[in-house]
């Protein structure tokens, strides 16, 4: 898992990626919740990628 994530880029980026999708590029105000909704939808993408068994389940997080 820490080598899947490495390849999505520094740090930084990561979580600027993270609170972007959180925030639907500054189009919703969200607290800590839609963050870490936001976190597993960027961690589970991570793993997901060109796997077709053993995948972490994609939550709807515009809900």
């Amino acid at each position: 898992m820490a080598q899947k994530l490495k390849r999505q880029g520094d740090p930084t980026a990561f979580k600027a990626k993270i609170q972007t999708i959180a925030t639907n590029n500054n189009t919703r105000l969200d607290g800590t919740k839609g963050r870490i909704k936001a976190a597993h939808l960027a961690v589970a993408a991570a793993w997901n990628a060109n796997r077709r068994v053993n995948r972490i389940p994609v939550p709807n997080i515009f809900e």
